[in-house]
């Protein structure tokens, strides 16, 4: 094996250990998130949450040939735990990257953040074929999807994250193609 192999899997294998603790974390704030009361304490970087997000992403992205741009100011501080935020989205970002699969290009995901008095509003639309009008009633529901290759689970989680954090999503189509996620969070001080 060549010098440069066994650095490179010795990165992998770095990256999949940082991963595997992540999602040890992950599992047990979801614990917690289901078995606490529904008042937390806990804040986020949202430049930071989005972020790991469109990195983790970026590889899916690139292959799909998909264009990311964000607007607004990512500065704020918002309600939850920075692996809850990342969940969130990552699930919205991959949902907008599956609707692509099947658009001709141009294919692009826009993120815009905007705040209000007390919270911060992160949108997140694609140009992609929209959520089918049936569906937009029963998208919270677990188990709810029209991807055949969606678990249904996604969605669900990132609603229960958000309505935990004092925050809630909210889902339509854009007029001209593609649909749009609206994550509000509670600005935290």
């Amino acid at each position: 094996m060549q010098s440069n192999d066994l650095s490179d899997l010795s990165a992998q294998v770095d990256f999949l250990c940082l991963e595997s603790e992540r999602s040890a974390d992950l599992i047990n704030q979801l614990e917690t998130l289901f078995t606490s009361p529904k008042s937390s304490n806990a804040s986020a970087e949202l430049e930071t949450s989005l972020a790991y997000a469109i990195k983790t992403l970026r590889p899916r992205l690139t292959a799909e040939n998909i264009s990311l741009k964000m607007q607004g100011d990512t500065g704020t501080t918002v309600a939850g735990e920075s692996i809850q935020l990342e969940t969130i989205f990552i699930n919205l970002i991959s949902n907008s990257i599956n609707a692509l699969r099947h658009t001709n290009p141009p294919r692009r995901i826009d993120i815009s953040v905007s705040t209000t008095d007390k919270n911060c509003v992160i949108e997140i639309s694609d140009n992609g074929p929209g959520v089918q009008p049936s569906m937009l009633p029963n998208l919270w529901q677990l188990y709810a999807t029209s991807d055949k290759q969606g678990t249904g689970i996604g969605l669900w989680l990132s609603q229960q994250i958000a309505q935990s954090n004092g925050g809630i999503i909210e889902a339509g189509n854009n007029e001209s193609a593609g649909a749009w996620f609206r994550v509000s969070l509670p600005i935290k001080a």
